[in-house]
């Protein structure tokens, strides 16, 4: 039975994180994933699949980048201290993860709008935007990677940041929510 796209998709990012050092692991893991993530994109591409490069936005890809672009001014009008925007792209679901620069991990959509509403709260000031934007996107399901880069004010000093950053969104009833965001530690926030 053949992989979906999400399938491939997911694994080759939790391989590329593993590869990238993002996960402790022995050199015999990393050679064995290293071998495991080329063969799958041999193999995803076999099965119909798109390449794991994409050289041009699709209907899909293009949607997401829209609500990607949302996503960014939500993330901006949030360090402005208004999370408003920010609850219209996420889903409210219950399945949702959000794993921010600050290091907290949470799950499900009544710990992510509190974390978003004190986000606000704080008035960060600054401004966040994306670049080294590639996405990835099947029927339902889409992965987007890229590197926020911007600057906050925490207790009265500049924070200048950049970060990776990888959202997932998902199609419900017709719109592209997000469902999962993961980006690495600002240390200025962790603290």
């Amino acid at each position: 039975m053949p992989m979906s796209f999400s399938m491939c998709t997911c694994i080759m990012i939790m391989v590329q994180h593993v590869i990238s050092g993002d996960f402790q692991m022995s050199n015999r893991w990393v050679a064995l994933c290293s071998a495991f993530a080329l063969v799958l994109a041999a193999v995803c591409p076999a099965y119909g699949l798109p390449p794991a490069s994409p050289k041009r936005d699709g209907p899909e890809q293009a949607a997401v980048r829209k609500v990607l672009d949302r996503y960014m001014i939500a993330l901006n009008t949030v360090l402005a201290g208004d999370a408003d925007p920010m609850k219209d792209v996420w889903s409210h679901a219950d399945d949702i993860t959000y794993m921010g620069p600050t290091g907290t991990v949470l799950n499900g959509w009544k710990e992510i709008e509190k974390s978003w509403e004190f986000q606000a709260g704080r008035k960060l000031g600054g401004k966040c935007q994306g670049s080294d934007i590639s996405i990835f996107a099947g029927k339902d399901l889409a992965v987007v990677v890229y590197l926020e880069k911007g600057n906050l004010n925490l207790k009265g000093q500049p924070v200048d940041f950049s970060i990776r950053g990888t959202t997932t969104f998902r199609l419900e009833e017709g719109n592209w929510k997000v469902i999962g965001h993961h980006t690495d530690i600002i240390p200025a926030l962790a603290k």
